[in-house]
C-alpha cells in the first residue's frame, strides 16, 4: 500500500513507506497496514482464565484430563449415596441364633421349675395309679414348706437315687401317734376320705424335728412310707405334685383335702 512519505518530494514524492505501526504490531510480512486488529494481551485460551490469571484450559494429569492440576473435580451436588441393603443371609443367621437362645432359655426355665413323675406301684391308690404321669412344681416351696395334705415327690431317704410320691401328714414339730386303725396329729384324730382303708401295720409315737416331714401313702396296707423308714428331711423334697396330665382320660388336679387338717395349727 502506498502512503504519503515523510521524505521530501525531491526524493521521489510518493514512495513506499517504511514499516508502519500496524506492521510492527501485527507482524505482517507486507509493508503498511496488515488488516489485523492489534491486541495488548494474548488470545483467550480454551476454558478462560481464573481469578489469579491462570489458564483454565484442560491438561493431562496422570492419564486423566482435568482443569484443577490433576485433582478430580468436585462431585455435583445431589443426594448422598445410599448404603447397600444388608444381606439376607446375615439377617437369617441372626434370627436362627435368637431362636436357639430363646429356646434354650425356655428349656432351662422349665427344667428348673417343673418336672414330670411317673407313678409306679399301688401305694397312692385310689387317687393315683401306676402308669400315670404327674406334673411336679419344683418352685412350690421356694418361700414356704409343704402343708398337710400336699402330695409331694421326694428322694427316698434310704436311697436318694430313687424318687417316691406320698402325702404329707405331719409337719416339723408335730407329734404323731399311729395305732392299728387311727392316725393322730397333735392329739387330733384324722378323718381321712382319701385312703383305701384304715390299716396300720406299725405303731408310731413320734415328735418331728424342725426339718422333718411325716409322709404316708393313701393305700395304707400297701404303702412303704414314714411308718417304716422314718420322716423325710426337708432338703430331700423335690416339689409338689399338682396334676395328672397323662393319660388324658385321667387328667385331674391332685386334691390336698385341706378340710381334713383344718382343725390343726398351721406350721
Amino acid at each position: 500500500m502506498e502512503r504519503y512519505s515523510q521524505y521530501p518530494p525531491d526524493q521521489g514524492g510518493f514512495v513506499a513507506d517504511e514499516d508502519t505501526w500496524e506492521d510492527q504490531r501485527g507482524g505482517s510480512s507486507l509493508r503498511g497496514y496488515s488488516g489485523k486488529r492489534p491486541s495488548s494481551r494474548s488470545p483467550l485460551p480454551p476454558g478462560g482464565w481464573d481469578d489469579t490469571g491462570r489458564s483454565l484450559a484442560p491438561r493431562n494429569s496422570g492419564g486423566r484430563w482435568d482443569q484443577y492440576g490433576g485433582s478430580p473435580p468436585p462431585p455435583p451436588p445431589g443426594r448422598a449415596p445410599r448404603n447397600p441393603p444388608p444381606r439376607r443371609h446375615s439377617h437369617l443367621a441372626r434370627e436362627i441364633i435368637e431362636t436357639i437362645v430363646l429356646t434354650a432359655l425356655i428349656f432351662f426355665a422349665i427344667r428348673f421349675s417343673v418336672q414330670t413323675f411317673r407313678v409306679d406301684g399301688p401305694s397312692m391308690q385310689p387317687g393315683l395309679f401306676t402308669g400315670e404321669y404327674v406334673l411336679v412344681n419344683k418352685l412350690a416351696y421356694l418361700f414356704h414348706g409343704p402343708e398337710r395334705g400336699d402330695v409331694i415327690v421326694f428322694h427316698y431317704p434310704r436311697d436318694p437315687t430313687q424318687d417316691f410320691i406320698k402325702r404329707v401328714i405331719g409337719l416339723p414339730g408335730d407329734t404323731l401317734v399311729i395305732t392299728n386303725n387311727t392316725v393322730k396329729v397333735d392329739g387330733v384324730t384324722l378323718k381321712e376320705p382319701y385312703i383305701s382303708q384304715a390299716e396300720n401295720a406299725q405303731i408310731v409315737n413320734l415328735k418331728l424335728a424342725a426339718d422333718q416331714y411325716f409322709v404316708m401313702g393313701d393305700n395304707r396296707p400297701f404303702s412303704s412310707d414314714s411308718r417304716a423308714w422314718g420322716p423325710v428331711p426337708a432338703n430331700y423334697i423335690i416339689g409338689k405334685a399338682t396334676l395328672v396330665f397323662w393319660p388324658l382320660s385321667n387328667w385331674q388336679v391332685i386334691p390336698t383335702f385341706n378340710s381334713v387338717f383344718a382343725s390343726l395349727p398351721t406350721s
